[in-house]
């Protein structure tokens, strides 16, 4: 059955990735639903919370093709949404950009691609997801920089140094979080171990930077097991980036620190540049 994870970095790009796969015409890509959060704190365990997860991708299947609707992030116009914040305004704060809303999706056919993003919450249990043997899965990856850079600038787990969605079944994310790195340290590092994650079974998912399918979406979208529209321009959707050039500086300068001393593995796997003097 065509079922799609979507995982990765908050702020590394899942929520346009998911938004893409959503505009194919044989596709339904949901974007962080918060019974899946749910499903995660009643489970026993890891595979107990796989095996939910899977029963929930079922019921979702059954409802749409029922004619029924599940809850969605959307826009306003029922839209998938592309980025969960809107530009800064006059006051620089950051509004949501989405509300949650019902969907429907009349017409599909019986194997329709079914996705789902979330982040931690999918990551944390990545081994056990591929042991299931049900889903696709592609996980995102970006410019660590950029990554971080917009992660601090938003009030996100990941801003104060924690992914708390994915420490339940993933014992070295939650001490990480406990660590006493400074922030800067410790984001980098958050970064490094979902990378290294993804690295490590990168033989048996798809691995995509954010900088590669907002470039051409082929490689996304054949991974993701649907047809494309010809043009949909929801690349172009997300809101422009910017950042302090003193900022910019510090961080660079800290992944590269840190790569050169050996300890971030997996932005080194994805994004060797750091390691040299480019």
């Amino acid at each position: 059955m065509p079922d799609l994870i979507i995982t990765g970095v908050p702020r590394s790009g899942t929520t346009l990735a998911a938004a893409m796969i959503d505009q194919a015409p044989d596709a339904l890509c949901l974007s962080e639903p918060d019974n899946h959060v749910e499903l995660m704190t009643s489970a026993t365990d890891a595979e107990d919370f796989v095996a939910r997860l899977g029963r929930e991708f079922d019921a979702i299947r059954r409802t749409v093709l029922s004619g029924g609707s599940v809850l969605d992030r959307r826009r306003a116009d029922g839209a998938p949404v592309t980025n969960y914040f809107a530009d800064p305004g006059p006051d620089g704060r950051r509004e949501t950009a989405f509300a949650i809303r019902a969907v429907a999706r009349p017409g599909l056919p019986p194997d329709f691609v079914l996705g789902v993003k979330h982040n931690a919450l999918y990551a944390a249990v990545l081994p056990e997801i591929i042991r299931s043997a049900r889903f696709r899965i592609i996980a995102v990856v970006r410019d660590p920089v950029a990554l971080l850079l917009s992660c601090r600038s938003l009030d996100l787990p990941i801003s104060r140094g924690r992914l708390p969605a994915g420490e339940r079944f993933w014992p070295e994310l939650a001490a990480l979080g406990q660590a006493e790195f400074g922030l800067l340290e410790k984001q980098a590092r958050i970064v490094d171990l979902l990378f290294s994650r993804f690295a490590q079974f990168s033989h048996q998912i798809d691995v995509i930077p954010y900088e590669e399918f907002v470039a051409d979406p082929g490689r996304l979208l054949t991974a993701a097991g649907v047809q494309p529209l010809v043009s949909s321009g929801i690349a172009r959707r997300m809101p422009a980036s910017n950042y302090g050039n003193e900022e910019n500086a510090t961080l660079t300068e800290q992944i590269r620190q840190l790569m050169a001393a050996g300890q971030l593995p997996g932005i080194a796997r994805y994004y060797p540049h750091y390691g040299g003097d480019a």
